[in-house]
Protein backbone atom coordinates (compact mmCIF):
# COMPACT_ATOMS: atom_id res chain seq x y z
CA UNK A 1 0.00 0.00 0.00
CA UNK A 2 1.30 3.61 -1.03
CA UNK A 3 1.44 6.20 1.66
CA UNK A 4 0.54 9.33 0.22
CA UNK A 5 2.35 12.65 1.96
CA UNK A 6 -0.92 14.61 2.37
CA UNK A 7 1.54 17.89 2.13
CA UNK A 8 2.09 17.37 -1.47
CA UNK A 9 -2.22 18.73 -1.60
CA UNK A 10 -1.26 22.14 -2.06
CA UNK A 11 -4.74 23.32 -2.44
CA UNK A 12 -8.32 22.09 -3.02
CA UNK A 13 -10.29 23.72 -5.33
CA UNK A 14 -13.96 22.24 -5.79
CA UNK A 15 -15.88 22.96 -9.16
CA UNK A 16 -19.13 24.52 -9.17
CA UNK A 17 -21.31 24.19 -12.28
CA UNK A 18 -23.09 27.62 -12.78
CA UNK A 19 -25.84 29.16 -15.11
CA UNK A 20 -24.83 31.97 -15.33
CA UNK A 21 -21.04 33.07 -14.47
CA UNK A 22 -22.13 36.72 -14.16
CA UNK A 23 -25.17 35.99 -11.99
CA UNK A 24 -22.61 34.00 -9.64
CA UNK A 25 -19.28 35.76 -9.58
CA UNK A 26 -21.84 38.62 -8.32
CA UNK A 27 -23.69 36.61 -5.89
CA UNK A 28 -20.33 35.16 -4.24
CA UNK A 29 -18.86 38.79 -4.08
CA UNK A 30 -21.60 40.72 -2.92
CA UNK A 31 -23.59 38.44 -0.68
CA UNK A 32 -20.88 36.02 0.53
CA UNK A 33 -17.89 38.90 0.37
CA UNK A 34 -15.80 36.49 -1.80
CA UNK A 35 -13.49 38.46 -4.31
CA UNK A 36 -13.46 37.59 -8.06
CA UNK A 37 -9.12 36.48 -8.37
CA UNK A 38 -9.63 35.57 -12.20
CA UNK A 39 -12.01 34.51 -15.20
CA UNK A 40 -10.92 33.04 -18.71
CA UNK A 41 -12.01 34.87 -22.11
CA UNK A 42 -14.76 32.59 -23.37
CA UNK A 43 -16.54 32.94 -19.60
CA UNK A 44 -16.32 29.32 -18.97
CA UNK A 45 -14.45 29.42 -16.09
CA UNK A 46 -13.83 32.25 -13.11
CA UNK A 47 -12.02 31.20 -10.11
CA UNK A 48 -13.08 32.77 -6.42
CA UNK A 49 -11.13 33.62 -3.78
CA UNK A 50 -11.05 34.86 -0.27
CA UNK A 51 -7.77 36.62 1.12
CA UNK A 52 -4.89 34.93 -0.81
CA UNK A 53 -6.14 31.46 -1.78
CA UNK A 54 -8.61 30.71 -4.61
CA UNK A 55 -11.49 29.00 -2.90
CA UNK A 56 -13.22 27.49 -5.85
CA UNK A 57 -13.49 27.24 -9.59
CA UNK A 58 -17.07 28.06 -10.93
CA UNK A 59 -17.74 26.27 -14.51
CA UNK A 60 -20.48 27.11 -16.89
CA UNK A 61 -23.14 24.28 -16.88
CA UNK A 62 -24.23 23.91 -20.45
CA UNK A 63 -26.76 21.33 -19.40
CA UNK A 64 -30.29 20.46 -19.64
CA UNK A 65 -31.92 22.29 -16.82
CA UNK A 66 -30.12 23.36 -13.31
CA UNK A 67 -26.78 21.59 -12.42
CA UNK A 68 -26.45 19.02 -9.98
CA UNK A 69 -26.47 20.55 -6.37
CA UNK A 70 -23.06 20.79 -4.98
CA UNK A 71 -22.48 20.97 -0.90
CA UNK A 72 -19.30 21.64 1.02
CA UNK A 73 -19.55 21.43 4.82
CA UNK A 74 -16.78 24.91 5.85
CA UNK A 75 -15.15 25.34 9.33
CA UNK A 76 -16.26 29.78 10.48
CA UNK A 77 -14.99 31.58 12.87
CA UNK A 78 -18.28 32.93 14.36
CA UNK A 79 -21.62 31.09 12.15
CA UNK A 80 -23.82 33.64 13.97
CA UNK A 81 -22.30 37.21 13.08
CA UNK A 82 -21.82 35.78 9.57
CA UNK A 83 -25.35 34.38 9.51
CA UNK A 84 -26.50 37.63 10.21
CA UNK A 85 -23.88 39.36 7.49
CA UNK A 86 -24.95 36.99 4.79
CA UNK A 87 -28.41 37.71 5.63
CA UNK A 88 -28.61 41.00 5.36
CA UNK A 89 -26.27 40.86 2.27
CA UNK A 90 -29.54 38.42 0.49
CA UNK A 91 -28.30 35.27 1.04
CA UNK A 92 -30.96 32.59 0.50
CA UNK A 93 -30.37 30.92 4.48
CA UNK A 94 -32.27 27.81 3.99
CA UNK A 95 -31.20 26.34 7.60
CA UNK A 96 -30.22 29.32 10.04
CA UNK A 97 -27.67 29.67 13.03
CA UNK A 98 -28.63 26.75 15.52
CA UNK A 99 -26.64 24.15 17.56
CA UNK A 100 -26.87 20.68 16.45
CA UNK A 101 -26.89 17.19 17.93
CA UNK A 102 -22.85 16.89 16.82
CA UNK A 103 -21.67 19.53 18.88
CA UNK A 104 -21.33 21.93 15.86
CA UNK A 105 -22.88 25.48 15.57
CA UNK A 106 -24.11 26.12 11.95
CA UNK A 107 -26.25 27.58 9.11
CA UNK A 108 -27.08 26.74 5.50
CA UNK A 109 -27.08 29.26 3.13
CA UNK A 110 -27.78 28.97 -1.06
CA UNK A 111 -25.73 30.45 -3.72
CA UNK A 112 -28.05 30.44 -7.53
CA UNK A 113 -28.16 27.32 -8.92
CA UNK A 114 -28.55 25.70 -5.36
CA UNK A 115 -25.18 25.03 -4.12
CA UNK A 116 -25.30 24.05 -0.28
CA UNK A 117 -22.22 25.62 2.16
CA UNK A 118 -23.12 24.37 5.09
CA UNK A 119 -21.04 26.84 7.76
CA UNK A 120 -19.96 25.62 11.58
CA UNK A 121 -17.97 25.79 14.31
CA UNK A 122 -17.45 23.49 17.04
CA UNK A 123 -18.78 24.52 20.47
CA UNK A 124 -17.44 23.79 24.02
CA UNK A 125 -19.83 20.99 24.15
CA UNK A 126 -18.17 19.61 21.51
CA UNK A 127 -16.52 17.22 23.89
CA UNK A 128 -19.19 15.95 25.65
CA UNK A 129 -20.55 14.13 22.30
CA UNK A 130 -16.83 13.51 21.13
CA UNK A 131 -18.05 9.39 20.60
CA UNK A 132 -20.42 11.01 18.14
CA UNK A 133 -17.48 11.43 16.54
CA UNK A 134 -16.06 8.41 16.93
CA UNK A 135 -13.13 9.70 19.56
CA UNK A 136 -12.42 10.30 23.37
CA UNK A 137 -12.73 13.96 24.81
CA UNK A 138 -9.39 14.22 24.98
CA UNK A 139 -8.61 13.37 21.25
CA UNK A 140 -11.53 15.91 20.10
CA UNK A 141 -10.25 19.28 19.28
CA UNK A 142 -12.94 22.69 18.92
CA UNK A 143 -10.01 25.04 17.80
CA UNK A 144 -8.08 22.72 15.27
CA UNK A 145 -4.47 24.14 14.88
CA UNK A 146 -5.67 24.29 11.21
CA UNK A 147 -7.94 27.16 12.27
CA UNK A 148 -6.16 28.55 14.82
CA UNK A 149 -2.43 28.80 12.79
CA UNK A 150 -3.81 29.80 9.45
CA UNK A 151 -2.89 33.62 10.31
CA UNK A 152 0.65 32.18 10.35
CA UNK A 153 0.52 29.51 7.54
CA UNK A 154 -0.86 31.49 4.76
CA UNK A 155 -0.46 30.58 1.32
CA UNK A 156 2.74 31.86 -0.23
CA UNK A 157 2.31 29.68 -4.07
CA UNK A 158 1.71 31.63 -6.61
CA UNK A 159 -1.57 31.20 -8.20
CA UNK A 160 -1.87 28.91 -11.21
CA UNK A 161 -4.32 30.21 -13.90
CA UNK A 162 -5.19 28.18 -17.23
CA UNK A 163 -3.92 30.02 -20.10
CA UNK A 164 -6.06 32.58 -22.33
CA UNK A 165 -7.21 34.29 -18.54
CA UNK A 166 -8.03 37.72 -18.33
CA UNK A 167 -7.67 38.81 -14.22
CA UNK A 168 -10.83 40.63 -13.29
CA UNK A 169 -8.72 43.74 -12.43
CA UNK A 170 -8.09 44.45 -16.24
CA UNK A 171 -12.16 43.55 -16.81
CA UNK A 172 -13.95 45.93 -14.11
CA UNK A 173 -17.17 46.42 -16.76
CA UNK A 174 -18.29 42.65 -15.51
CA UNK A 175 -17.69 43.17 -12.12
CA UNK A 176 -19.78 46.88 -12.06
Amino acid sequence: MTTTDLSAWLHVMPRIPATDIDRSVTFYEEVLGFRPAWRTTDNKLAAIASSDIEMFLLIAWDGDGSPPAQSAYEYVEDPDALCTEYTRAGANVIETVDSRPSGMRDFTPLDPDGHRYTLDRGEDRLRDVADYHGMTADEISINPSWITDRSENRRIFPSTQPSAVVPFASRPAILC
